[in-house]
């Protein structure tokens, strides 16, 4: 790969011959297109791509949290995306190729220094809904304030969409109860809360609340 500093490149993108030209940050680089290989994939190959598509489209879906929950990575030299699929292939990746799956308990869709809840649970309810509760430190401090606000997701695996529940309370209110749209009912629906500072900046790990099957 090389770097385009000055000349008649400088600012390509896109295909030159076998050159494949690209911005990188600030950066205009340009590297070699690979080659075609003939070899069918490996087992060990395929297996990694399993994982990789499986973290990938968990992430994608769930941009939107990922944002919020990863911002510490945005200044990095990685991307909140990028962490949060590292995290699921070293974490939450599970079973034997081709039985590989997601396991949810072990997936962080948030990860930063406010001090997180105690406890959290979710009990699926009538009528489409779960009452989330917890418990918390009684003792206020920079990274434990009353103002922090709690934000809930629960993924629906079946029809790969989520519920999210943004600013539904504070840290204080130690419950709040969520309601679904009828397109969840009858589905396994997976649930994570986690804190947000009052000014957005600072976020906590997030805790899972189970598996849920949400009712009519």
């Amino acid at each position: 790969m090389a770097t385009v500093l000055k000349g008649f490149l400088d600012g390509f993108r896109g295909l030159l011959g076998n050159a494949v030209g690209a911005k990188w940050r600030t950066l205009y680089v340009i590297k070699g297109r690979p080659s075609k290989s003939s070899k069918p994939p490996t087992p060990a190959q395929l297996a990694q791509q399993m994982k990789f598509g499986l973290a990938t489209g968990f992430v994608s879906t769930m941009g939107r949290i990922i944002k919020i929950g990863y911002q510490s990575y945005t200044n990095t030299t990685t991307t909140p995306n990028n962490a949060a699929v590292q995290q699921i292939l070293t974490d939450a990746i599970t079973g034997i190729y081709p039985a590989v799956s997601i396991d949810y308990a072990k997936v962080a869709i948030s990860k930063g220094k406010l001090e997180s809840v105690y406890g959290a649970t979710a009990v699926a309810a009538p009528e489409g809904t779960a009452k989330v509760s917890w418990t918390v430190n009684s003792s206020e401090t920079d990274l434990n304030q009353d103002t922090d606000y709690v934000i809930a997701v629960f993924y629906d695996t079946t029809i790969n969409k989520y519920l999210l529940n943004m600013k539904i309370a504070t840290r204080k209110d130690l419950s709040f109860v969520a309601s679904f749209p009828f397109v969840f009912y009858g589905h396994p629906v997976q649930g994570w809360m986690f804190l947000v500072s009052a000014d957005g900046k600072r976020v906590s790990n997030s805790e899972y609340l189970g598996q849920l099957l949400i009712t009519a």
